[in-house]
């Protein structure tokens, strides 16, 4: 599976208390995981990390904790070493590590063809603290087609469509989102394509059903109330062009300002 890749934001505000300024001490900047590695571990138990300038302190805590592939919520992944290294730490720099790996990295939530109900049982594992610093996060779905039989030889009648039950769990996700991830500034939707037309059956693709209209419509409201949200993105599978589906979804972001873009999965 390919996953979007990551962009580093912003993250200065994360280890943003005050701190006394020495002006006798000077700390070059942190250019890679190696030297980043060497610091932490020549700081016995840390004892002066916290001596460092805030900027310098997350330049550390990101070169450390940046995970290399989209963290599954549900599924059993143990997180980078270090940042239970840093956890034991003391209580500021644990606090500060869980808040920049939360930050910093992309989490999904899974769901499958068959089990199309997204779990939000991780909320009884990870503590809402931390859910709240996530600020990347995918999804997937499924669109279908409908209005076809195997013997048509037209494509009038073609559509893409969400199922009903798919088209109420992706309502209820966003509204878990806004709910518990106050944070977050860009949603992906993966859409898979499931079909089970005849390969010579051919039509227009960017002609969607009405479950497909209400997700563009209706399901995606609650998300621009989000004070930091500021991207969505639908990733089209396959052959399926959403590009009809992307035009809808913009003529119902009302006041909201964000970017909402199509890329190919």
């Amino acid at each position: 599976m390919n996953h979007p890749s990551r962009n580093r934001s912003d993250t200065s505000d994360l280890a943003s208390q005050p701190r006394e300024n020495n002006s006798d001490a000077s700390v070059e900047p942190i250019t890679n995981t190696w030297e980043a590695g060497v610091l932490a571990k020549s700081l016995p138990q840390f004892k002066y990390f916290t001596d460092l300038a805030p900027e310098i302190r997350n330049q550390v805590y990101e070169l450390l904790l940046t995970e290399d592939y989209e963290i599954v919520f549900d599924t059993r992944q143990t997180p980078i070493a270090d940042l239970a290294n840093l956890s034991l730490t003391s209580k500021s720099i644990g606090s500060e590590a869980r808040s920049m790996y939360f930050s910093i990295n992309r989490f999904r939530l899974q769901s499958f063809y068959k089990d199309i109900n997204i779990s939000s049982t991780f909320l009884q594992r990870i503590p809402l603290k931390c859910v709240a610093h996530i600020k990347h996060l995918t999804i997937n779905t499924f669109i279908g087609v409908v209005g076809v039989t195997q013997h048509d030889s037209g494509s009038d009648n073609f559509r893409f469509d969400l199922g009903k039950q798919q088209l109420q769990n992706l309502t209820r996700t966003f509204s878990m989102i806004k709910k518990f991830f106050p944070g977050l500034e860009s949603l992906t939707v993966e859409f898979g394509k499931v079909s089970f037309v005849p390969f010579l059956v051919s039509a227009d693709e960017e002609v969607f059903g009405q479950n497909a209209k209400k997700f563009a419509n209706l399901s995606l409201l609650p998300l621009y109330s989000l004070p930091k949200f500021k991207q969505l993105v639908l990733v089209q599978k396959q052959d399926l062009n959403m590009e009809s589906l992307v035009e809808k979804v913009l003529k119902t972001t009302g006041e909201w300002k964000g970017e909402v873009k199509r890329v190919q999965g």
